[in-house]
């Protein structure tokens, strides 16, 4: 400090202590009231409001703050600054509380139930019931058929410049825009062999139809907690979110195979070209991302008009598969039994879903 003039001294010193007092900026030391709002006040099952909270001071000023929020009446999840409708059975008010330093406030949501999708879980018959570790898949949607198909196919080679012959598995169109043909070697591999013939008479055989992209959905349970009526609990449950390499390049191969087979099938490539592929044929927008092990604050509030509730926790699994026009997949196919291919399922796990059941 040597140097500075006394003056200098005292005003740094003064900004110092507002600052630490929160009377700069704002005053938000003097807080007294918290005004909370959300983007959408009545919400349906799996929508999302946001929330945000102003604390206003003594003297009228209004000073965004970032609080911390809690369920306290309802059922739902807190997700960064938002609050969604999780709950699968869950309808009425959703009573949420934000603290900020010793000021707290209280909003309240209106959660009007499902989305039209059917309901999946079994209901136990009493509280000591096994529930199933996921739910039986539901058929949502059978896609069109798709513009590119290749499978791998077994050909006898005979390699150019040597004396060398084998059996080798390699990739060839079944499909090319949007048309049935023979099975052809991609362009890439026409090079690379003197000759090369189907090595089993069943994949010289025109396909019966094309395949498609279907939708399927199935829940996996994560946790199960049994509480007496009146009971609240909030916890850190992990699971499983996104979806694997390996699945997602399966089908990468068989509905884009110039791109695979030239570039690669890291994420970059992948992610985008695999899921425009499956938007053509199902018209649903879909993001692959790599999967991980995530966290999720798990609250609820048991109301106090039963003896116990069976709360359960699941993760949504949405399912894109290569099916037949009767969305059954490839290898369970009445049509494709004698191919032997795959329906190269790519599970998205998403979104945690919460049921609850009374007794």
């Amino acid at each position: 400090m040597r140097g500075w003039p006394r003056a200098t001294v005292v005003l740094v010193l003064a900004i110092v202590s507002l600052i630490m007092s929160g009377c700069l900026f704002g005053g938000a030391g003097e807080i007294q009231t918290l005004e909370l709002t959300a983007s959408h006040e009545v919400l349906g099952f799996g929508e999302t409001a946001q929330l945000s909270a102003v604390g206003k001071t003594k003297t009228g000023k209004k000073v965004a703050v970032i609080a911390d929020w809690e369920i306290i009446k309802g059922s739902g999840t807190l997700v960064d600054s938002g609050f969604r409708a999780s709950s699968w059975n869950y309808e009425g008010p959703v009573v949420l509380r934000a603290t900020y330093q010793t000021i707290s406030a209280e909003i309240t949501l209106t959660i009007n139930g499902l989305l039209g999708e059917p309901n999946p879980f079994p209901k136990p018959s009493s509280i000591d019931d096994a529930l199933p570790k996921k739910t039986d898949p539901i058929l949502l949607q059978v896609g069109e058929p798709v513009s590119v198909y290749a499978e791998l196919v077994p050909y006898f080679v005979i390699y150019p410049f040597i004396d060398l012959s084998a059996f080798k598995d390699i990739w060839s169109y079944f499909v090319r825009n949007g048309t049935i043909q023979p099975p052809e070697l991609m362009e890439g591999e026409k090079s690379r062999y003197a000759s090369a013939w189907i090595a089993d008479d069943v994949y010289e055989e025109l396909l019966p139809e094309i395949p498609s992209v279907s939708h399927q959905v199935h829940f996996e349970l994560i946790e199960t907690e049994v509480l007496p009526g009146g009971a609240s609990q909030s916890r850190t449950i992990t699971y499983r979110h996104g979806t694997t390499l390996e699945q997602a390049s399966e089908m990468f191969y068989r509905l884009v195979p110039k791109i695979a087979t030239s570039y690669g099938w890291g994420w970059s490539n992948l992610s985008g070209n695999l899921g425009r592929e499956i938007q053509k044929s199902t018209q649903e927008s879909v993001t692959l991302e790599p999967e991980e092990v995530v966290s999720s604050t798990w609250s609820f509030v048991s109301p106090d008009d039963a003896d116990f509730y069976l709360h359960s926790a699941w993760v949504r699994v949405d399912t894109f598969y290569l099916s037949d026009s009767e969305g059954n997949p490839l290898d369970t196919s009445v049509a494709f039994a004698k191919y032997g291919f795959s329906p190269c399922p790519v599970e998205i796990r998403g979104d945690v879903v919460y049921v609850t059941w009374s007794f």
